[in-house]
């Protein structure tokens, strides 16, 4: 990690590896009780967001996860479920999951 100084004296940026950033988060979910594995493909999508210079879908939402996983409004648990409405169109019910959950298996 290496610090650079930002427009505010007060303030620093922290140059983080995508790696290490990652690990950071994984293991800041798994503290929550998410499963490792959907630990790893939320925080890969948050890394891989900051990395496309999407910051608004990067690791800066994990304090606002984090609380609501404590607060009962996400579920660290949930597994999201695909109803086959038509040919082209699925419903995903999601029952209070991460934002970037595993896909589930396919329908029957």
């Amino acid at each position: 990690m290496s610090e650079s100084q930002s427009q505010d004296p007060k303030q620093k940026t922290a140059l983080v590896r995508h790696d290490d950033a990652e690990a950071f988060v994984i293991s800041l979910l798994q503290a929550e009780g998410v499963r490792p594995d959907d630990a790893k493909v939320v925080a890969t999508a948050l890394v891989q967001a900051d990395l496309r210079g999407v910051e608004s879908h990067g690791i800066n939402r994990i304090p606002s996860s984090l609380a609501r996983i404590r607060t009962g409004g996400i579920d660290p648990l949930a597994v999201p479920t695909v109803e086959m409405v038509t040919g082209c169109v699925a419903k995903v019910r999601t029952s209070l999951d991460l934002d970037h959950a595993p896909n589930p298996p396919p329908p029957p």
